[in-house]
């Protein structure tokens, strides 16, 4: 909503930060592995949580008090996700599918499904749909009925080397590592844009701006690329140091994603690049804590010149 902000990290911790507070409330004791899928109610009134130690919990929103847990499941909890009327939780590991009622906890349905290459997504990016794979291939799962079907048949790169994301908008991105992304329609399963993607390292998260018209995309090799759909091309490339998850806020305006052990939000705005490099460089440092001094990341202020450009003269 943009004034909290919910967060998972490697060493099982939950926090809940209200109204731009720096510093987090912890939800819950730690769990005894990765805290890797979060998401947020459409309510606004639960945080569901899971974990690779099998496990899943939700939490008032209000108090941060845990309200509901489950498990230990079959396997890794990679995704938990709200129905839209977050009245049921789906909780998916890496064999199947979990259905909830909130908020007695009460267990309505298992399912066979697979693992879904959404790397832990911080808010549910479809409440309809599921994208899995199982056995090398990709399904695509209606949470309301359970059916699975299979997502492209005739697309067999996506059954051998492929992993695909759902998203809003009704698109699915299908990574093709270190060929192509590829862009559905996830209704008619045509494919909409092609991005090459030859120089980027594995798909960590796709988010669609709400524009409808950026794809945005995190990467296991530090990049956060916002691709223009209708050109195809790349229209921003942010190198971040160790971060993976991207998400943009309801607006379009801001971007949030992680960073080492922090949490970085700065304004989505194109015009970025008719902006002075120093000034830019400044607010970046400042909004880090860090400074840049040649190649190096140091603590704020501790740095020489943390904001000095130098400009070379013309050789002569």
């Amino acid at each position: 909503d943009g004034h909290h902000l919910v967060s998972a990290g490697w060493g099982g911790e939950v926090y809940l930060y209200r109204d731009g507070a720096l510093q987090g409330t912890p939800l819950g004791k730690p769990f005894t592995h990765f805290a890797w899928s979060l998401d947020w109610s459409p309510n606004g009134r639960w945080i569901a949580t899971g974990s690779w130690d099998r496990t899943w919990r939700v939490f008032s929103a209000a108090n941060g008090q845990q309200r509901m847990a489950g498990g230990p499941l079959d396997s890794y909890v990679t995704q938990t996700t709200f129905s839209p009327d977050s009245q049921k939780l789906h909780v998916l590991t890496m064999k199947s599918l979990y259905t909830y009622e909130i908020p007695s906890g009460k267990l309505l349905r298992t399912i066979n499904a697979g693992a879904a290459s959404t790397n832990g997504p911080v808010t549910a990016v479809n409440r309809h749909d599921l994208v899995y794979r199982r056995h090398g291939k990709q399904y695509l799962l209606r949470y309301n009925t359970g059916e699975s079907t299979l997502f492209h048949p005739k697309m067999t790169q996506l059954s051998t080397t492929g992993y695909c994301q759902i998203t809003t908008h009704q698109k699915v991105v299908c990574s093709i590592t270190g060929q192509k992304l590829l862009l559905f329609d996830a209704q008619t399963r045509e494919l909409k844009a092609s991005f090459n993607a030859t120089k980027i390292g594995p798909v960590a998260s796709t988010r669609m701006h709400p524009n409808g018209k950026w794809l945005i995309t995190s990467h296991d090799d530090h990049q956060i690329i916002v691709w223009d759909i209708p050109s195809q091309r790349p229209i921003l490339i942010l190198p971040v140091p160790h971060g993976q998850f991207a998400q943009v806020t309801p607006n379009g305006k801001t971007l949030t994603f992680s960073m080492n052990r922090r949490i970085v939000s700065m304004p989505l705005d194109l015009s970025i690049r008719t902006r002075d490099p120093a000034q830019l460089l400044q607010e970046a440092q400042q909004l880090a804590g860090q400074c840049l001094d040649g190649i190096y990341l140091y603590p704020l202020g501790s740095c020489k010149t943390p904001t000095t450009t130098h400009s070379r003269s013309p050789a002569r």
